[in-house]
């Protein structure tokens, strides 16, 4: 009879590193496919509008007066310039080199250059020292693309300066699980073994995503010794279904609509309902 060998501690590692290089590899390829119309499709999309109008509400109350900021999976740059634009050094950090082109000509553009640069990086092995940063922004769900979300928190930490904030979006489980549902076909088995991994394939994208309940994101940050200050769902009322476009047809609907989403979004027994997460943490003195 054949013994099963043993895995070795170095072959498991092994392995979790080969999985994340793959992950890192199909992140890099859809973005360089998408690079030169993301902007585009951002700008083009109500949804997306609204969302970004609601990120920036939860977002700009943290940025500090002056120092340095990174902008972690800062891709094209679409979040560096309104920080750049209050006076704040950014430093776009993404694995993408493709969109990181395309943030050095819009900054090149505007005339940003002495406030914005750009570096090619992993926000799993952050290129700075500790302490570095005086607010760090990791939103488009960076921690939920990286393939080890722990090892990233664990990096922003690490170079935020005390008594500053981290503001971050993720994937939100339930929000994923609720799609899957209603998708026409989808086995239960796959909604079942999201809840179980906290991960899925997603076709669109070509690669994994890593998706949390309120619970298990405001347990990460707290696990790297954040204070966590405010979470949201974002959005939880407005779904971006075809048949609400004509809210956007009048400019005094949209800008209540956000008063209301936000007042809605921070309610802590709808933060599941919301199509992605946000958390603000604050790292202690």
């Amino acid at each position: 009879m054949k013994l099963l060998r043993k895995t070795s501690r170095y072959e498991e590692e092994s392995g979790i590193i080969e999985m994340f290089d793959r992950q890192t590899s199909k992140v890099k390829s859809f973005y360089r496919r998408l690079a030169a119309k993301y902007d585009e499709l951002a700008s083009t999309s109500n949804y997306k509008k609204f969302y970004d109008e609601i990120t920036w509400r939860l977002t700009e109350p943290f940025l500090p007066t002056n120092g340095l900021v990174l902008d972690a999976g800062g891709g094209t740059g679409r979040w560096a310039v309104p920080m750049a634009e209050r006076g704040l050094k950014v430093i776009v950090y993404d694995i993408s080199k493709e969109m990181l082109r395309i943030a050095a000509r819009k900054v090149e553009d505007m005339g940003l250059n002495h406030l914005i640069s750009t570096i090619q990086g992993d926000i799993r092995r952050i290129k700075y020292p500790d302490n570095t940063f005086d607010f760090i922004l990791a939103e488009g769900d960076p921690i939920s693309y990286c393939g080890n979300p722990e090892k990233a928190v664990q990096e922003l930490t690490r170079v935020l300066k005390p008594n500053c904030y981290i503001s971050a979006g993720v994937d939100n489980l339930y929000s994923i699980a609720f799609t899957m549902l209603n998708v026409e076909n989808e086995d239960v088995e796959k909604i079942e073994s999201l809840l179980k991994t906290k991960r899925i394939y997603v076709k669109d994208l070509g690669f994994y995503t890593w998706a949390f309940t309120p619970r298990d994101l405001r347990e990460l940050f707290v696990k790297f010794g954040m204070e966590v200050v405010k979470m949201a769902g974002k959005p939880v009322l407005y779904q971006g279904k075809p048949e609400t476009s004509y809210l956007f047809e009048d400019s005094n609907k949209v800008r209540k609509l956000i008063e209301i989403e936000l007042g809605l979004c921070q309610e802590s027994t709808l933060l599941g309902l919301g199509g992605h997460l946000h958390i603000v943490a604050k790292k202690p003195i």
